[in-house]
């Protein structure tokens, strides 16, 4: 199987980023950067897994302030 120099190109670069992303992985984990290194990783997982969890945060908690506002209205009118 033939590939074109275009596509043996694309093969080698994204063969070399994945090594230098393992190299650079290996690197910060033996150099005590792992703990900057990781949380930067673990934030972008985070966010990978639910893009939207601090808008929903926040949703939930403009939710229950309106919640609690009606039952204070409610409670003020039935006094």
């Amino acid at each position: 199987m033939e590939l074109s120099t275009y596509k043996e190109l694309f093969l080698i670069l994204f063969i070399v980023m994945v090594l230098a992303t393992n190299v650079w992985l290996f690197s910060s984990i033996k150099k005590n950067k792992s703990e900057s290194s990781f949380h930067i990783l673990k934030k972008s997982a985070d966010t990978l897994r639910d893009p939207f969890k601090k808008e929903n945060k926040d949703l939930e908690e403009l939710s229950l302030l309106v919640k609690n506002i009606k039952n204070e209205t409610i409670n003020k009118e039935n006094l």
